[in-house]
Parts: C-alpha cells; sequence; structure tokens
C-alpha cells in the first residue's frame, strides 16, 4: 500500500473513533443548558460550514502550498484537486440527504418535549421551521440562545453530514500529501480539527453518530480516489515518485 493511502487510512480511522464507540453505547442526544463550552462548539462547527467554510478552505490551502514549498503551476493543481473533491463530497451529501430525509437528533428532541411531528416539521418551508423553533424554544432554558439561532439557520435532514464530510476530507487530503513528506504536524492539526468538527455536530443536537461514520467513509473514499487520479502530476513536484509517497 503506497504510504499516502495507507496514512489517509490511519487517520480516517482516528476520526471514526469517537463516533463508533459512540454509536456502539447507544447515546441519544439530550440538551445540556448553557455550556462553558458552547462558544467554542459553535466556532469548531461553523469553520466547516458555509459560509465560513469559504475562509477555511483558503486557509487550508495556504498552508499545504506553503509546507510543500510549491511553484506557481503545482500549487494550483494541487488546491484545484483538493477543491474538486471537497465539491463533490458536497454533492454527495446532499443527494443522500434527499435521498435519506433523516430527522435531525434535535428534531427528534422537539417530538419528544413538545410533541412536533418530524413529519410535520419537514412538510414546512425551511422559513416557518426556523419560525417554529424561535416560538418553541425561545423560553426553554435547556436551549440557550446561540444553540437555538444555529438550529434555525440549519433545519435540513441529517444523513449524512455536510460539515464532517468538509473536514474528513480537507484532513485526509492533508494527511495524504503532508505525511508522506514529513510534514506531522500540520497533518495532525488538520486531523484534531476534524475530530472537534465532527464532534461537534453531535454535542449541538445536530447528528447522530452514523451520520459521522458514514460521512468520513464517504470522505475517505473520495481522497483516495482524487489522489490516485493525481499522483503522476503530483509526483513531480519533487521526488515523491521516488519515495512512492502517493
Amino acid at each position: 500500500m503506497p504510504p499516502a493511502i495507507r496514512a489517509i487510512s490511519v487517520a480516517a480511522l482516528v476520526l471514526l473513533l469517537f463516533p463508533v464507540i459512540t454509536e456502539l453505547s447507544g447515546w441519544h442526544w439530550q440538551p445540556v443548558g448553557n455550556s462553558p463550552w458552547l462558544g467554542i462548539q459553535l466556532f469548531i462547527t461553523d469553520s466547516a460550514g458555509f459560509p465560513w467554510a469559504v475562509g477555511t478552505c483558503f486557509l487550508i490551502s495556504i498552508l499545504l502550498v506553503w509546507q510543500l514549498r510549491l511553484n506557481v503551476a503545482y500549487g494550483f493543481f494541487l488546491v484545484g484537486l483538493c477543491l474538486t473533491a471537497i465539491m463533490i463530497g458536497q454533492g454527495v451529501k446532499s443527494a443522500f440527504k434527499n435521498i435519506a430525509q433523516e430527522s435531525r437528533p434535535y428534531v427528534v428532541w422537539l417530538e419528544q418535549r413538545y410533541a412536533i411531528p418530524p413529519e410535520s416539521f419537514y412538510e414546512m418551508p425551511r422559513t416557518e421551521r426556523a419560525e417554529l423553533i424561535q416560538k418553541t424554544v425561545a423560553e426553554e432554558p435547556l436551549i440557550p440562545e446561540p444553540l437555538r439561532e444555529h438550529w434555525q439557520s440549519e433545519t435540513g435532514y441529517s444523513f449524512p453530514s455536510g460539515h464532517t464530510m468538509f473536514s474528513a476530507t480537507w484532513a485526509l487530503l492533508g494527511v495524504g500529501v503532508l505525511w508522506p513528506r514529513q510534514k506531522y504536524f500540520l497533518s495532525g492539526v488538520l486531523v484534531l480539527w476534524a475530530v472537534a468538527a465532527a464532534g461537534s455536530r453531535m454535542i449541538l443536537g445536530m447528528h447522530w453518530p452514523m451520520d459521522l461514520i458514514v460521512s468520513t467513509l464517504i470522505g475517505w473514499g473520495i481522497v483516495v480516489i482524487a489522489l490516485s487520479a493525481g499522483k503522476r502530476f503530483l509526483y513531480s513536484a519533487g521526488d515523491d515518485k521516488k519515495q512512492g509517497c502517493v
């Protein structure tokens, strides 16, 4: 197995560890009130969601090109390859959401606490879903205002997780090109960020563990295909052909 594929496979296992353990534990989301960590969780989750994800793409692209000391041509190729993989992942996510139509954990909680059937919730236009959340939990002590506002901005279906697919794909792309070239620090930072982003989706009541598991596996598959497709050009960026990095 080429070093890059081996590295991203190990990184994918790290990303899968938390949701797999949580799934096996029989976890069900429940609100915890005004946690002191809520602001950090929202910041991390926003870094993997639109519109802030645009800035994240720019930042990671710059870091990859800088770490690998690529010239303009190779830099554009790598960034283009990465962004193509990201966009494919988001397209796959949208297609799966429309097929699966799975309720988010917070929607299930709304049913349990306020007798709002998920079917009725998702039959409404998105603007009316947001208004219903506002009216229903505005005085709910277990739901802080920042969390309520986050729910109002994301009223779609749960499966799979676009945030997780975004962060996992970026992290695995980074590991795939950095780890074989002994750029361990940035590789580790990207993996830790992806773990935190995925975990925040569960903690905020947005996703089930299985959403994260499937999203990570899809991201892994996309990255394997992307790096395999671009290996010839990536080889010529340095001495990696001799090392068999990709």
